[in-house]
């Protein structure tokens, strides 16, 4: 499920939430937060990586992202 979100740790101009809609899985893992500038390019994102910890679990990260040229066409309308 997409939502809009508040986030302690990313700071951009939008946010939102990726997380599960099933009820087990919304126990197990936390959202995905992705952060946009006002022009729509993805600035943040903080949430479970695919790099492994141990036997049982991933990594968590805050990556941060900067943007230093943009598509001749737009992001958002």
């Amino acid at each position: 499920m997409l939502e809009p979100a508040q986030s302690q740790i990313v700071d951009a101009d939008h946010l939102v939430q990726i997380r599960p809609d099933s009820l087990v899985l919304k126990l197990l893992v936390d959202p995905i937060i992705l952060g946009y500038n006002s022009r729509g390019a993805l600035t943040a994102y903080a949430g479970l990586t695919n790099v492994r910890e141990n036997r049982d679990q991933n990594y968590s990260a805050t990556i941060l992202y900067t943007v230093s040229t943009y598509p001749i066409c737009g992001l958002i309308p």
